[in-house]
C-alpha cells in the first residue's frame, strides 16, 4: 500500500509530526527555520479517523481533509488499507487547542494558588505552567482534538454512517506507564493514568485499586475463619461463626460504597472536575457512527419493548443451559418438587456414581460440566453483545452518556443473571449451601482463569502475528542497516497504523466482571467466606493485566469526559442492599447455622431427612421466619445508618469548595 502524501520521506515525516532526523538537507532548507518553530508547537497526540469500507469513504475523507486543513489542522493525505477502509491522521497547533480548550471550559490550575478555573486565551499565563511544552496532557491534546474534528464533521446521515471510529493513536507513554508502575503496586498513579488514557481508565483503575485494598480486611477475617473452621472440624454448614462473619461483609459492602462516592468527590477537585457541569460536556458528544434521527415517544416505547422482549428470550436460553450443567454434576434429582421439574434422565446419568462425572470420578474430569458451563456463559455473553448492540443502536440515543447507561444495564442485567442463576437455585430453591458452595469455588475459579487467558494473553499473541504479518508484508526492517532516522520514523508511523487493527478496548467488560466478582463476595458471604482472599490476590493480578492489556494490546480508549464510573455505582448500591436480603436467607434456611444460635427450635433427625442432621420441631417454622424477617430488618437499618452517617464530602473537600466559591465570589466583584 502506497504511502501516497507526496514530497520526501521527510516532508512526509514533518506533516506527521515525527522528527526528521538527519532528513534529506534540501528539504530542511526548503521547510526553513519557521517549520521547525511550527513543529515545536504542535501537538504530540494524534488522531486517527477511520472510514469504514465504502465505495465512497475516500471522497468523504478528501472532503472532510479540506475542511479540517482550511480550519488549521494539521491532516495526512487518505490513506487505505488492505481491507479497503479508508483513514485520516489529524493533529493540530497549541493555539488551536488553547482555543477549543476556552470552547469547551475546560479547568486547568492557576498559577500560585493551584485553583481550577475555566481556561482563557487572554488568561493564558496565569495558569500553571503554561509556558510549558506539557501544559496539556495527553489525554487533554486527545479530549480537545476530538472535541475540536467532531465540530468540523458534517452533519449528515451518509457521513455518520461511515465514520466508524475516532482513535486517539498510542505514543511511547503508554509503554512507560506500565513500565513505571510497581511490581507490588496494589494500583498504578491514577494522575498518570488520567494525563494518558483518560477520565474512563483512571476512574476504573481508581475504582480497582479502591476496592482491592478494602478487600485486606475481609480477606484476613475471612481466612482466619476458615483456619479456626479446619482447626475445630466444623463444615461450614454447622458453624457458628460464618454468620457473623457474612453481616460484616454486608456492612463491609455498605461501607465501601459510600466510601467510594466520597473518594469520587475526593478525585473531582484533583482531576479538576468539581466545577465543571456534566451536562455542558455530555451534550457535546454526539456519538460516531449514529445516523442522527428523530423517533416519537410512541417509537421509543417500541423500541424497549422489543428490547425486553429479545433479552427475555435470552435468558430463557441461559437458564436452559444452567438447568443442563446441574444436571450433569449431579445437584439436581427427581426426589423433590423443586427439582423434579427441571430433572433430565439422560443427562443426570452421567453424574451417577460409577458415571464419567460422578462422585468417584478423577477430580480434574469431574471439572468438565463446569468448564463446559463456563465456557456457554462466554459463548452466550458474546452472543448477546452483539444483539445488545444492535437493540441499543435501534433505541436511538443521542449522546454517548445514554447510549452507555442503556446498554450497561442491559448486558449487565443479561451477564449477571448467567453468572448467578445456578447458585440462587442452589441456595434458594434446593437450600443446598454445600452444593453452592462447591458450584460458587467452581464458577469463579474457572473463569478467573478464562479472563486472564482470553483478555490479555490471546490478544497479546493475535497483534504480535498481525505486526508480523504487516511488517513482512511491507518489507520495513528489510532495508539497509544504515538506516537514518527518516526511516526509523517510517517504521514507526506504521506501526501507530496497526492501532486500528488492535481490538477497542472497552472499560464495561473490566467493570462487569469487577463488579460481579463483588456480588460473588457480598451475595453468598455465608457459602464462601474465602472469596474475598481470591479476589483479592486475583485483583492483583487483574490490575496488572488490565493496565497492560490497555497500555500494550488494546486501542487506545478515546477522549471522553467521565464523572464517575456511572451506572456502576447503582449497579453496586443494588447488589449490596440485595445482600442484605441473600445471606439472612442462606443463614435461616439453607444452611444449619441458625441452630447454633436457636437449638431449641430444632431436634436431631431420627432418620436421614435429605442429609440434615437437624429438623424443626413441629410448629417452630413461624418462629424461625420471624427471626429471619426481624433480622433482615435490623440488618437493613443499620445499612442505611451506616451509610448516611458516612459524610459524602472529606473536611478537605469541603475547604476546597469554600475556596473556589470565595474566589469565584471575589472575581465577580471585581469584574462588576
Amino acid at each position: 500500500m502506497s504511502l501516497g502524501l507526496g514530497g520526501s520521506p521527510a516532508k512526509l515525516l514533518g506533516r506527521l509530526g515525527f522528527p526528521r532526523g538527519s532528513a534529506d538537507p534540501k528539504d530542511q532548507a526548503a521547510e526553513g527555520v519557521g517549520s521547525e518553530e511550527r513543529q515545536s508547537a504542535m501537538a504530540s497526540t494524534k488522531l486517527m479517523l477511520l472510514f469504514e469500507e465504502a465505495p465512497e469513504a475516500k471522497e468523504l475523507a478528501v472532503d472532510l481533509m479540506a475542511k479540517l486543513r482550511a480550519a488549521g489542522f494539521d491532516v495526512a493525505e487518505p490513506e487505505g488499507d488492505s481491507d479497503g477502509r479508508v483513514y485520516l491522521v489529524v493533529t493540530a497547533e497549541r493555539e488551536l487547542l488553547e482555543r477549543e480548550a476556552e470552547l469547551s471550559g475546560m479547568l486547568k490550575a492557576k498559577a500560585g494558588s493551584g485553583l481550577a478555573s475555566y481556561f482563557t486565551v487572554a488568561r493564558g499565563p496565569k495558569f500553571e505552567g503554561y509556558g510549558e511544552e506539557k501544559f496539556f496532557s495527553e489525554a487533554e491534546e486527545a479530549l480537545l482534538l476530538d472535541s475540536a474534528v467532531r465540530g468540523k464533521i458534517p452533519y449528515f446521515p451518509k457521513f455518520h454512517a461511515a465514520l466508524e471510529a475516532m482513535v486517539p493513536m498510542r505514543t511511547g507513554s503508554g509503554r512507560a506507564l506500565w513500565r513505571s508502575t510497581p511490581a507490588l503496586s496494589l494500583a498504578p498513579d491514577g494522575q498518570a493514568v488520567v494525563d494518558y488514557l483518560g477520565f474512563g481508565a483512571g476512574w476504573y483503575f481508581e475504582w480497582l485499586g479502591s476496592f482491592t485494598r478494602w478487600l485486606i480486611a475481609p480477606s484476613i477475617l475471612g481466612a482466619g475463619l476458615a483456619a479456626a473452621r479446619m482447626y475445630r472440624g466444623v463444615s461450614i454448614d454447622e458453624d457458628a461463626a460464618v454468620p457473623l462473619y457474612s453481616f460484616f461483609v454486608v456492612f463491609w459492602g455498605v461501607a465501601f460504597v459510600r466510601c467510594w462516592e466520597r473518594r469520587v468527590e475526593y478525585l473531582k477537585t484533583q482531576w479538576r472536575l468539581h466545577m465543571a457541569n456534566p451536562e455542558r460536556y455530555l451534550a457535546l458528544e454526539d456519538r460516531v457512527g449514529h445516523v442522527p434521527q428523530r423517533s416519537s415517544y410512541p417509537q421509543r416505547l417500541q423500541s424497549y419493548a422489543v428490547s425486553a422482549v429479545v433479552t427475555l428470550i435470552g435468558l430463557g436460553i441461559a437458564f436452559g443451559v444452567m438447568v443442563c450443567s446441574l444436571n450433569l454434576q449431579g445437584y439436581i434429582h427427581d426426589n423433590t418438587w423443586t427439582e423434579r421439574p427441571f430433572y433430565i434422565p439422560w443427562l443426570a446419568q452421567h453424574a451417577e456414581e460409577g458415571a464419567i462425572f460422578g462422585p468417584d470420578a478423577n477430580a480434574i474430569v469431574a471439572l468438565g460440566p463446569t468448564v463446559l458451563h463456563v465456557a456457554v456463559i462466554f459463548t452466550l455473553n458474546t452472543l448477546y453483545r452483539e444483539v445488545a448492540e444492535v437493540l441499543t443502536e435501534w433505541e436511538n440515543h443521542r449522546t454517548e452518556e445514554d447510549h452507555e447507561y442503556s446498554l450497561t444495564f442491559k448486558r449487565f442485567f443479561f451477564e449477571a443473571f448467567d453468572c448467578y442463576i445456578a447458585l440462587f437455585y442452589l441456595g434458594f430453591a434446593q437450600f443446598d449451601l454445600p452444593a453452592l458452595r462447591t458450584e460458587l469455588v467452581s464458577l469463579y475459579t474457572t473463569d478467573q482463569f478464562r479472563r486472564v487467558f482470553l483478555e490479555t494473553i490471546v490478544p497479546a499473541g493475535l497483534n504480535y502475528l498481525n505486526a508480523a504479518q504487516r511488517e513482512k508484508k511491507k518489507g520495513i526492517g528489510k532495508k539497509d542497516d544504515d538506516a537514518d532516522a527518516t526511516a526509523a520514523g517510517l517504521r514507526r508511523f506504521a506501526a501507530d497504523i496497526t492501532d486500528v487493527d488492535m481490538a477497542e478496548y472497552e472499560e464495561f467488560d473490566d467493570y462487569l466482571e469487577m463488579v460481579i466478582e463483588f456480588g460473588y463476595i457480598t451475595l453468598f458471604a455465608s457459602a464462601f467466606p474465602l472469596a474475598s482472599l481470591v479476589s483479592f490476590l486475583c485483583n492483583f493480578v487483574e490490575m496488572k493485566s488490565d493496565l497492560y492489556k490497555v497500555c500494550n494490546v488494546y486501542r487506545r480508549p478515546p477522549a471522553r469526559w467521565h464523572f464517575g464510573i456511572g451506572p456502576w455505582l447503582d449497579v453496586l448500591k443494588a447488589l449490596a442492599a440485595l445482600s442484605v436480603a441473600t445471606n439472612c436467607f442462606l443463614f435461616s434456611f439453607s444452611s444449619e447455622q441458625i441452630v447454633a444460635f436457636l437449638p431449641h427450635l430444632y431436634t436431631v433427625a431420627k432418620t436421614h431427612v435429605e442429609d440434615a442432621d437437624a429438623v424443626l420441631r413441629a410448629g417452630s417454622g413461624r418462629y424461625v421466619v420471624a427471626v429471619c424477617f426481624g433480622i433482615e430488618h435490623a440488618v437493613g437499618l443499620i445499612c442505611m445508618l451506616l451509610y448516611y452517617l458516612i459524610p459524602l464530602e472529606s473536611e478537605e473537600v469541603q475547604k476546597e469548595k469554600r475556596r473556589l466559591r470565595q474566589s469565584k465570589r471575589s472575581r465577580e466583584r471585581a469584574e462588576a
